[in-house]
């Protein structure tokens, strides 16, 4: 039931086009970003679409999270997923390390 809940909220949030604030405050705040090509930038975006209403955001001492904050912050998160899914990943062992 939570995974059939958690299907139904993603294809939710990537049924509606990415945000162009979100898109403009990871451009701005983001050196990494305009080091991705189109297709991973594309990926990330879907990611990020998926992963700010899948988490719980809090702040502290009064400090108000901003939507385009949780978009920094998770572009920053998926990243790593993003990485994983590279076909070009380069495999590191303890032999390599």
């Amino acid at each position: 039931m939570i995974s059939s809940r958690r299907e139904r909220r993603r294809r939710r949030a990537l049924a509606e086009p990415f945000p162009a604030t979100w898109r403009h405050s990871i451009a701005r705040r983001w050196a990494i970003w305009p080091t991705l090509a189109p297709d991973e930038q594309r990926r990330l975006e879907e990611l990020v679409q998926q992963f700010v209403p899948e988490m719980r955001w809090e702040a502290a001492q009064g400090f108000a999270v901003t939507e385009e904050m949780q978009a920094v912050i998770a572009a920053q998160a998926c990243l790593l997923v993003l990485e994983m899914e590279s076909p070009s990943r380069t495999t590191c062992s303890p032999s390599t390390a």
